[in-house]
C-alpha cells in the first residue's frame, strides 16, 4: 500500500545522454530514483561514480534544501521517478515517516563514502 500511495506522487522523467539530471531538482528539492540507465557523478570534472537502476541523486537537497555540488549526468537514456520534498508530505503520517527514513539512510551512507570511487553496476 505504501508503494502504491508513493506512485500516485511521482512523475516519470527521461533524460537523454548528456543531460545533467538535477538542473530542475536543485530548486524543487527533488529526489530522482534511476529505473534505468546509467549516470556520471562527478565533482570539479572528477569521476566519482557511475550510479543505475535502483539508484537515488539529489538526496541532500530533498533533505536539507541545499544545493548539490555534484554533478549527475547521463551516460545512457536515463529513466527516472521525480518525487518532491513537499509531496512526500502528502502522505499519512506513517508512511511519510518510512520514506524519510530510508532517504535518510541513503542520504548518510552517501556522506560516508564521499570521497571514494565506486563503480557498483552490472552491465
Amino acid at each position: 500500500m505504501e508503494v502504491a500511495q508513493l506512485l500516485e506522487l511521482v512523475k516519470v522523467r527521461t533524460f537523454s545522454p548528456g543531460d545533467d539530471l538535477l538542473l530542475d531538482a536543485n530548486t524543487e528539492r527533488s529526489l530522482l530514483v534511476i529505473t534505468g540507465g546509467l549516470v556520471r557523478i562527478s565533482e570539479n570534472d572528477d569521476l566519482l561514480g557511475v550510479i543505475g537502476e535502483g539508484d537515488c541523486v539529489g538526496e541532500l537537497g530533498f533533505i536539507h534544501g541545499t544545493p548539490e555540488t555534484r554533478s549527475q549526468t547521463a551516460l545512457t537514456q536515463v529513466h527516472a521517478l521525480n518525487l518532491r520534498a513537499n509531496a512526500l508530505s502528502e502522505l499519512p503520517p506513517k508512511t511519510h515517516l518510512h520514506y524519510y527514513h530510508a532517504i535518510s539512510e541513503l542520504l548518510s551512507k552517501r556522506l560516508a563514502a564521499e570521497g571514494r570511487l565506486q563503480l557498483d553496476i552490472t552491465l
